[in-house]
Order: C-alpha cells, then sequence, then structure tokens
C-alpha cells in the first residue's frame, strides 16, 4: 500500500482552488500563475501574442535554418514526435517551407493505439526518415508502475525519456539543432520564468518543470527500496532516461527550440495541416474523459495519465482542451464550463485495464492508488458520504461553494 508521494507539487502547501476569468483553467495547474484580476498566465500571453510580429520571428527562423542547413543532403535537425498533429506540423514545415532535412525520432509510447500506429506510419510514408527507440519493455513497465504509485504519473519515464532522447541523439549524431513544438508553459499555464519571448530552452530545470521534481535516478532508488526493482535491474543502462553530460551538450553546441516562438501556435489549425500534408487521422469518436479526438491518441494508456492529473488537481482532460480553445475563441467561457462539467470527472476504463494489464497489478491496487491520491489534494477534494466531492468548482456546486444543496 502506497503511503507516501515524491512529486514535489504535493509536498508544497496548496493553494485555495480558484478559477481564471477568463478560461476555464484553475490556479492548481502546477505552477501557474495568477495576476490581481484573476487572469491566468496563459490567457494573458494570449493576449501578449496579438502585438508579436511574426513575420519577423519568422524571418528569425530562416535565418536559424540558414545557420543549420546542411548544403549535402544530410540530416541538419532532430524533430522529436509521435507522427501526431503536432510533430507532425513541425517537421512538415521545417522541410517544405525552410528546405531542412529534419531526421525524426520517437520515444515509442508504452504501448500504441491503432489510430496512433496508423499515423506514425502514415507520417514517415508522407517523406520523412525516423529513429524510433522502443525500450526494454520489462523495466519500462516498472518504472511506469513506479510513476504511478509514487508519483501519481505512469507517464514518468517516458517523459524523462522522450526529453532526453532528442538531446542524446544529437550528441552522438552530431546535429546540433532539434525543434519540439510548443512551450507548454507558456501556452497552457506554468512557470514562465525565463520562457517567454524566448526561443530555445536547456535542461537545467526540466526536473521541477516537466519530472515533478523526480530525475530518473530517484525513481530507480525507490523501485529498488520497495522491490520493483532488484540490483540487476539497476545495472543496465539508463542512459537514454538522461540527458547527456553538459560538457557534451555544450562540445556539441546542442539548441533546443521551440516551433511556438516562431510561429503562433494554434492546435486546432496543426490538425489541419497535418490531415492535408501527412495523412493524419483522428478518432472516429471522441476520446475518454474529453470531446476532441485529435489530440493524445497514440498511448493506450494516455487516459490514466490524465485521471492522475484529475484527482491531483482536479483538472482533467476536458479542462486542459478547453482552457486552450476558449482563448483560441473556439467556444465561449460559458460553453467551455459545460464541457468541463460534462467530461472532466469521466473515468477511462478502457485505458485503466490496459494500465493494469501494461504494469501487472490488480484493479484492487490500481484503485487503492487513486484513493491515497485524493488524500493528498485536501484543497481540492472533501469526502461526502463515503465520495470524493470537488470542494470549488466552475458552476459553483461544490461541496464548499456556496450553492452547494447542504442536505446532500
Amino acid at each position: 500500500m502506497v503511503k507516501e508521494t515524491l512529486d514535489y507539487e504535493l509536498l508544497k502547501e496548496r493553494k485555495i482552488v480558484k478559477f481564471c476569468k477568463k478560461c476555464v483553467l484553475s490556479n492548481q495547474r502546477p505552477r501557474t500563475e495568477f495576476d490581481e484580476n484573476g487572469v491566468c498566465s496563459a490567457c494573458n500571453y494570449k493576449e501578449r501574442k496579438k502585438s508579436i510580429d511574426w513575420e519577423k520571428r519568422n524571418n528569425e527562423l530562416k535565418e536559424l535554418c540558414d545557420k543549420f542547413r546542411s548544403r549535402n543532403g544530410q540530416y541538419d535537425v532532430i524533430v522529436p514526435g509521435s507522427g501526431g498533429k503536432d510533430s507532425a506540423y513541425v517537421a512538415h514545415i521545417l522541410k517544405s517551407e525552410f528546405n531542412m532535412n529534419p531526421l525524426c525520432i520517437t520515444w515509442a509510447p508504452h504501448e500504441y493505439t491503432k489510430i496512433g500506429k496508423k499515423n506514425f506510419d502514415d507520417f514517415t510514408k508522407s517523406g520523412f526518415d525516423n529513429l524510433t527507440c522502443f525500450q526494454d519493455g520489462r523495466i519500462h513497465s516498472k518504472l511506469s508502475l513506479l510513476g504511478f504509485e509514487y508519483v501519481a504519473d505512469n507517464f514518468l519515464p517516458f517523459n524523462h525519456g522522450q526529453k532526453a532522447f532528442a538531446f542524446n541523439l544529437s550528441v552522438k549524431l552530431n546535429i546540433p539543432l532539434m525543434f519540439y513544438g510548443e512551450c507548454g508553459p507558456v501556452e497552457y499555464g506554468g512557470d514562465t520564468k525565463n520562457k517567454i519571448d524566448k526561443p530555445k530552452e536547456s535542461f537545467e530545470n526540466w526536473d521541477f518543470d516537466y519530472h515533478k521534481g523526480v530525475n530518473i535516478d530517484k525513481i530507480l532508488m525507490k523501485g529498488l527500496e520497495v522491490g520493483i526493482l532488484n540490483e540487476d535491474d539497476l545495472r543496465k543502462s539508463y542512459d537514454f532516461y538522461r540527458h547527456p553530460p553538459k560538457k557534451d551538450i555544450d562540445r556539441i553546441g546542442c539548441e533546443m527550440h521551440w516551433m511556438s516562438y516562431y510561429k503562433e501556435w494554434l492546435p486546432q489549425e496543426n490538425y489541419y495541416y497535418a490531415a492535408e500534408n501527412t495523412a493524419f487521422t483522428p478518432r472516429l469518436g471522441r476520446s475518454q474523459t474529453t470531446y476532441t479526438r485529435f489530440a493524445s491518441l497514440d498511448d493506450s494508456t494516455d487516459g490514466v495519465h490524465w485521471l492522475l492529473g484529475y484527482v491531483k488537481f482536479g483538472l482533467g482532460r476536458a479542462t486542459s482542451d478547453a482552457a486552450h480553445e476558449v482563448r483560441e475563441g473556439q467556444y465561449t467561457r460559458e460553453e467551455g464550463i459545460h464541457l468541463v462539467k460534462k467530461y472532466d470527472h469521466e473515468v477511462p476504463e478502457e485505458d485503466i485495464k490496459n494500465f493494469i494489464n501494461y504494469v501487472g497489478i490488480s484493479r484492487e491496487r490500481f484503485d487503492e492508488v487513486i484513493e491515497f491520491y485524493y488524500t493528498q489534494s485536501p484543497n481540492v477534494w472533501k469526502k461526502v458520504n463515503g465520495k470524493w466531492k470537488l470542494r470549488h468548482t466552475l458552476t459553483n456546486d461544490g461541496c464548499d461553494d456556496n450553492s452547494y444543496p447542504k442536505n446532500r
């Protein structure tokens, strides 16, 4: 039975829940700042983008590509991604508009969905070389279990590899330039220090920006302590879960850039672009726990990741989708609130089944971990008549809100 968490976000003093006045995001999203008017940093950045000279930024991108472009057709930029809409957009733009020669790389999902694998195959068939890292499946499933139980993030080892794999290949293949899609903390809410109006990012703050304060060595030691890993497991290489030594990064001159700095980042437009140029295909129906059908399609355990975010912070996948679509003007805030109320609480039963099969645990053990993490967010949840209820909601009917029926 899990009795502690390593997630530093849950170890900090927690705030009373408040919601952005413009979108549907709450102040529980890690490191998201609200201004004196109750507006989140992502909405404020959306306003800031209106004054950005995107033609000037495009010229900066052209100059960057001119600097790194190979003259003999050799790879000159690494583009990490899965063949989803965003990485397909980035790779295709660099190749078709800026005459770059991208090497696309993929840190493979835990287990591909059918639609995710189809999109990946169609992406490579549209004209892109790809190197894929399939991890040691036995070890990776154990790391995913440790991430689930002790950090409340089944994607923790995936996130480590997804970030570090590009830098490792950059050093090994001597390809200094790397391009990711969007800077999430700026576009969606988070710590924007040294990120706003910055085209690139280094690795120094990864552990706290992306890994909940838990580097791969900390999770390995926890695995050994609780018996999920053994001494033999720790003798194998975990280099692709770690960034290369700084001296090697400096020697190669590695640069990781955000496309969202150079091009206005519009996920819906990325979908249209990828569908037209790389045969990207959405789901036939909506994804579990939300109303959209074109994002996060690759991994068959994806819904567990979003469930854990909902349990820890009261922020589910529908909130994430609706927040940025309200910002983009695709929905009014009232419509976004309706979508959150309808879908955020949904339990992703199919993905839960996939996950417990992948890591080899019972549904009872899964539910015990979920129950534990409810108890770690007392500012978000309260148990009422044996059921966990949100203390505060967008519709003001949380159990600590004014309109909550007191006889429930």
